[in-house]
């Protein structure tokens, strides 16, 4: 099982970020667009996960989530990892209590690394990837669209819950199903 923590996107978000996306002309191929209903904020990804590894994962998310209330989060701001220079990923981001956001990744993180999954590398920085660039010319066509979108509220939500995520990869893209649900503060 190839599996990942995230926060579902409300559906008016996922739109406006597919609107965003379809706006910038790029060639075919050379951008990978990320399907609206595939937008998500990953808190953490674990990766292949052994199927008798799953009620300890569920467990340790589970006590996670039930030290948490819900969080204001906005989506707003669009730019791109690692640098305009060399683009690879193209992300909307994220204002509001992304500090309390940060704290979960981060305890979600250390509780998986005690379920044997490696710790993150990178500092947590909460974003949506819209896309994944295939072709470097792909920077200079889109550099457009990140100006012009630099300030661009995409809506705001109340994060109430995460989820665990199977991710099946299939020839249209990946077909993301739910695996388990967490609601903060939840005993």
């Amino acid at each position: 099982m190839r599996l990942f923590f995230a926060v579902d996107i409300p559906h008016d978000i996922r739109q406006a970020a597919g609107e965003a996306a379809s706006a910038m002309s790029t060639p075919k191929g050379m951008v990978k667009w990320t399907r609206p209903d595939n937008i998500h904020l990953t808190l953490k990804f674990l990766g292949e996960a052994p199927s008798d590894k799953l009620e300890a994962i569920i467990t340790a998310a589970r006590k996670v989530a039930s030290a948490y209330k819900g969080m204001e989060v906005e989506v707003c701001g669009m730019g791109v990892f690692p640098d305009n220079r060399k683009p690879r990923i193209i992300w909307l981001g994220t204002k509001g209590e992304t500090d309390r956001l940060g704290q979960l990744a981060d305890e979600l993180d250390e509780a998986m690394a005690q379920v044997e999954f490696e710790r993150e590398k990178r500092p947590f920085s909460p974003h949506l990837t819209i896309g994944r660039v295939r072709d470097p010319k792909a920077g200079k066509m889109i550099g457009g669209a990140l100006a012009k979108h630099q300030q661009t509220v995409f809506g705001s939500f109340h994060v109430e819950k995460f989820n665990l995520y199977e991710s099946q990869l299939a020839p249209q893209g990946p077909i993301y199903t739910v695996v388990s649900e967490f609601w903060l503060g939840a005993e």
